[in-house]
């Protein structure tokens, strides 16, 4: 919309004004500015070329939008804003142009309802911000220091439970993360290191059994990494370097039945992989491919198969009976995709 201004000397000159400059009269205008359809955007006071008093912007509606206190070309004094209903959206107080306070913020509905709080001081957050939801139920702590998070911070669920903590020093997670289930149960925890996971990762089942384990260092996991089952039986482990598989992998049944092994470097299979079978011929997952000593007990060997930088150069199908056949080219294409 095209916009216009329109400039009100004021009829008078203040005292005040005119012994600042040591006797030179300064005017006092009120800078008014229109949407192009026609109502009042914002209407500003100023005293010979700086803002001095209260600025205030409006809705299209007419509806007040914010209005901020000047003095001298500075904030001072309180700023408001508000809904386009009406209803106070946030309030802030300013010292010398900064920030110095309490900050309120206000759910839109219901109408005054604390949306968060956070102190100032010279400009800086200070203190815990708190945010809350409509309910008025803690939603959020976080701890400032100068404008950076330095402390634990915390949210909630709906219900006040704790979801997750975490410790932060200058922004940056430093020590312990975990997270919780609305039932109170741990879900995970880790720790962190400038920002990044640095040491044992863990998440747990609702139930609380360990669902896996993780190494890591400078945010990449390191080390054997393991998944299980709910029942606690490890479903699957594999080496990592640097965040990529690099080393044994092996999967296994919930009976703790080996399904299959392999070997990876850099996150790609290389070299022989073993597939194994427990009931009559059955095979597992055949786009699954895997390394290493066959099995022990009942379990017997279903296919053997040759990686070179993830791709499959040959292969054996096993029978029950310990008959082998080889493995057609575009099957082991198939297997490379």
């Amino acid at each position: 919309m095209m916009k216009k201004k329109f400039i009100a000397a004021a009829a008078f000159v203040l005292p005040l004004a005119f012994a600042a400059v040591g006797g030179f009269a300064v005017d006092t205008v009120v800078e008014k500015e229109y949407y192009g359809t026609g109502p009042l955007k914002s209407e500003t006071r100023y005293v010979g070329k700086q803002k001095n008093g209260v600025h205030n912007v409006y809705y299209e509606s007419g509806v007040l939008w914010r209005e901020t206190s000047y003095r001298e070309d500075r904030k001072e004094g309180f700023q408001k804003t508000y809904y386009k209903h009406g209803a106070l959206e946030s309030e802030v107080l300013f010292r010398n142009g900064k920030k110095n306070g309490s900050e309120k913020k206000y759910h839109i509905l219901p109408i005054g309802e604390l949306l968060s709080e956070v102190g100032y001081i010279e400009g800086k957050r200070n203190g815990s911000l708190r945010q809350f939801y409509s309910s008025g139920q803690l939603e959020w702590e976080i701890p400032f220091k100068d404008d950076k998070v330095n402390g634990v911070g915390k949210k909630y669920y709906f219900s006040g439970v704790l979801e997750w903590e975490t410790t932060v020093s200058d922004d940056k997670k430093n020590g312990v993360t975990a997270s919780y289930y609305e039932s109170g149960q741990l879900q995970s925890e880790v720790n962190y290191k400038d920002d990044s996971k640095h040491g044992v990762e863990k998440i747990y089942y609702p139930t609380g059994v360990l669902a896996s384990e993780a190494m890591f260092k400078g945010g990449n996991a390191n080390g054997v990494g393991k998944k299980y089952f709910v029942s606690g039986q490890l479903e699957w482990e594999a080496i990592f370097k640097d965040g990529r598989k690099d080393g044994v992998a092996r999967n296994y049944d919930e009976s703790g039945a080996l399904d299959w092994e392999a070997t990876y470097e850099n996150s790609r299979l290389e070299g022989l992989s073993r597939h194994y079978c427990r009931d009559s011929g059955s095979v597992a997952d055949d786009t699954k491919a895997v390394p290493g000593e066959m099995a022990a007990g009942p379990d017997r060997l279903c296919q053997e198969i040759v990686y070179r930088s993830g791709k499959a150069i040959s292969g054996y199908f096993y029978t029950e009976d310990g008959m082998k056949n080889r493995m057609a080219a575009a099957y082991l294409r198939r297997l490379s995709l």
